[in-house]
């Protein structure tokens, strides 16, 4: 009777005991989320400005237009030519434009998906039958605790 009672409380403790059991694959488990990325689109553009004329470049197209000026009229009006051709030599000159080509750009904001690692599905075997437990980390047993 004696030795029917040990082996009773023997058993009873090896069933009700915690077991760990090894983990024999540990698969991750992903999540999509969105994170923001800035693209930046940039394109050509050409204008005209004024460019300023060196006082080189002035007084060539003054001198210019003097000579043109120069070929009409008389006496007065041959002076009042002169002048004016000048004038107008000068102008021309100093009021050239330039081509001017920059890069423009936009930065645009978007929403881009990316799968992240949440955790992981831990699959183990327990009496035949597959278990699984999830954690952030993979483990390498799982544990059963008992009733008690």
């Amino acid at each position: 009777m004696r030795a029917v009672l040990l082996l009773l409380i023997f058993l009873s403790t090896i069933l009700c005991a915690d077991q760990k059991l090894k983990v024999i694959r540990s698969e991750p488990v992903f999540a999509e989320i969105y994170e923001s990325v800035e693209l930046k689109d940039c394109y050509p553009e050409s204008y005209y400005e004024r460019g300023g004329a060196d006082a080189l470049e002035t007084l060539l197209g003054a001198s210019v237009g003097a000579l043109i000026g120069n070929q009409f009229g008389q006496a007065d009006g041959k002076t009042a030519a002169t002048i004016g051709g000048a004038i107008v030599g000068g102008s021309l000159a100093s009021s050239k434009k330039q081509k001017v080509v920059v890069d423009r750009c936009q930065t645009k904001v978007v929403q881009m998906p990316k799968k992240v690692i949440v955790g992981y599905q831990n699959y183990a075997d327990y009496n035949g039958v597959e278990i699984s437990m999830f954690s952030k980390e993979p483990l390498e047993f799982i544990e059963i605790k008992s009733g008690n």
